[in-house]
This record gives C-alpha cells, structure tokens and sequence, in this order.
C-alpha cells in the first residue's frame, strides 16, 4: 500500500484560488507514458489509450479532490496549511497505477500556485518497504517526474507519515 505526501508553498489567499480552481485532466500533459514505463506494474501494464478514462470526473475543483478524499474514512488523508505551506497527505492511498494517475493530475493544479521550487509530492510506501510510485518536483509550468525523490524530500515525506501514523 503507498502513501501520498504533498507540499506546497503558498498565501491562504492563494489556497483558496487553488481550492476553487478546476482540476487539470490526466491528458492535459505529455509525459506520463515515460513515468508509468519506468514502472513495474502487475497485470496490464500499458499505459491506457484513454487517458480520459483515469481523471476523477466527479471533482471539478481541486478542493472537490480534497474534500473526497478527506470525507473519506478508509484512506486516512489530512489537508493542513500552517504558516505558508500546505500539506495533503493520504495514508493509505493506492499501489495502482491507474489510481494514481488521476490524483497526480489534481495536485499537478497546484505547480501554478507554488511559490517554491522546492515544492513536491511523493507517492511511496512509507508503511511497508519499496520503491516510490511517483515523485513529483513543482517546476513550473506542469511539475516534472524524477525516478528517485531527493534524500530531504524523501526524509520530509518519511517523516510526516510516520508522525500521522502515530497519531492514528
């Protein structure tokens, strides 16, 4: 099972905006295929042809996202802003890749509202041992993949689960 950890730089006024901001559609960027090729996956293991097929079409805006996740017991995911930074976590999130790909696409609306470049998410199994899902960096405009999380980004998002966990 992995957990999902994101971090975004940014002014309450600018949570809001990204709150009501629509969410970005999976095939609204170009590299996925090389993500999801770098991937071991079980079963299918091609990337589907209908991207359309993998966004959460019943989350308009990001907070829509947010809020689904967050109303929903099973999965453990918090949504916390304090003194500039926003936090989203899921404990429980998913190891399928389809999954995936349609939750990435809605953090990905938040790249334009970042105010550092040392903002990211990380999907990774910080409950068991394994590789990460999906690391994230939010370079602007869209965020860009890196097939290994940084030893600070790895150790932030490590750390934050494993306090969440304890708090559980």
């Amino acid at each position: 099972m992995m957990s999902l950890y994101c971090r975004v730089t940014l002014s309450p006024a600018q949570l809001a905006e990204l709150f009501r901001a629509p969410t970005k559609k999976v095939q609204d960027f170009k590299d996925w295929k090389e993500w999801w090729s770098s991937k071991s996956t079980y079963g299918d293991s091609e990337m589907p042809k209908n991207l359309d097929a993998l966004n959460y079409d019943d989350c308009p805006t990001v907070g829509d996202g947010i809020q689904a996740w967050t109303n929903a017991d099973d999965f453990f995911a918090e949504s916390q802003y304090d003194s500039g930074v926003w936090r989203f976590s899921i404990l429980e999130f998913s190891d399928n890749f389809r999954e995936m790909t349609g939750m990435i696409a809605i953090l990905r609306t938040a790249v334009q509202f970042s105010a550092s470049a040392d903002d990211f998410m990380i999907i990774a199994p910080y409950i068991e041992d394994g590789d990460a899902g999906a690391y994230l960096v939010f370079e602007k405009p869209d965020g860009r993949f890196l097939a290994e999380p940084t030893a600070a980004h790895e150790d932030e998002a490590r750390a934050y689960i494993q306090r969440r966990l304890k708090d559980t």
